[in-house]
């Protein structure tokens, strides 16, 4: 749902409240002199019931938004390589584990071989939780940023930042490791 639209449909219930208070207010004014008299006559009762009725249509319009938003984002794969992946090790970054991989040409490559650059982290993070490791799923957060949890064992945070923002972070702090001692 693009702003035009969310725009459109909240300003439906909106534009139906201000004209009925301003067909109120004219009729009023055209038909006694007093712009008070047939919202007066209106009792109280109708005046709340008109005004929780609109309150619970703008809600519903903002949960449809919220549903729309909550679609999980699906991002697999290790990043850009051509040649045998090894996954090296792990590194915690961002309360979560990130799998660290090194791309190298052959299946007899000694890990001395691999340079700086053929070092990845894996763009989904796992689960920081020592008894599951589970891929985290993400989902767009209604105010902004993203939610990751744990389809397995509940586990849930909030990031401003998606997996493949974080991924690339990650990947950048794994090289770093490496290049320090040659293992992450």
């Amino acid at each position: 749902m693009s702003v035009k639209e969310f725009l459109k449909d909240l300003a439906k219930p909106l534009i139906i409240a201000l004209l009925t208070l301003i067909f109120g207010v004219l009729g009023s004014q055209l038909s006694t002199d007093n712009w008070m008299t047939w919202i007066q006559l209106v009792p109280l009762s109708i005046w709340l019931l008109f005004v929780i009725l609109m309150f619970i249509w703008i809600t519903s319009i903002l949960v449809k938004r919220y549903k729309r938003l909550h679609v999980p984002t699906v991002l697999a794969g290790v990043g850009n390589y051509c040649g045998r992946i090894e996954n090296i090790g792990c590194i915690k970054y961002k309360g979560v584990s990130w799998r660290i991989y090194a791309n190298k040409t052959s299946h007899f490559d000694p890990l001395d071989n691999v340079t700086i650059k053929n070092i990845e982290s894996e763009d989904t993070p796992r689960c920081p939780s020592n008894t599951c490791g589970n891929e985290l799923e993400q989902n767009k957060s209604f105010w902004g940023g993203y939610v990751w949890s744990c389809p397995r064992c509940g586990f849930k945070m909030r990031n401003k930042d998606s997996f493949a923002t974080e991924s690339r972070r990650a990947s950048s702090i794994a090289r770093s490791k490496f290049e320090n001692n040659r293992t992450v």
